[in-house]
């Protein structure tokens, strides 16, 4: 992953794995998806803007559930008083407390890669006086 970042050309090759030839892996299925899982918030934003996006979609779903229970309501297919409001309320209030976490998630992700000392840019060479 730190190739991928740093910009530089990859390629992939093919390769052929024989099987164990003795003994047994050291790692579990716990182990792996918590290195799976290392390896996916270490390197990449995208499962918070996966948050994020949840929450935009859970928000659009939420005013759609109010608008039809406004409707309801006011043709009178509601007969539980007060239905109306709690089920626009509590999506509407789920949805936007989903995208604070994410924005929440974005902004603590981006101070951990800057408390990580990464360099801004990787220079592969130096031109001129030194």
């Amino acid at each position: 992953m730190l190739v991928q970042w740093t910009g530089f050309e990859t390629v992939r090759v093919p390769v052929t794995h024989e099987s164990r030839g003795h003994g047994k892996s050291g790692y579990n299925f716990r182990r792996l998806l918590r290195l799976g899982l290392n390896i996916a918030l270490s390197y990449s934003d995208k499962p918070l803007m996966l948050v994020v996006s949840l929450a935009l979609c859970s928000a659009v779903l939420a005013i759609g559930v109010a608008a039809y229970s406004i409707m309801s309501y006011v043709e009178g297919k509601t007969q539980v008083a007060g239905f109306t409001s709690i089920v626009a309320s509590v999506w509407l209030i789920g949805s936007a407390m989903l995208g604070s976490i994410g924005v929440v998630g974005l902004y603590v992700g981006r101070l951990f890669n800057s408390a990580k000392g990464r360099p801004h840019f990787v220079i592969a060479e130096k031109v001129g006086k030194q």
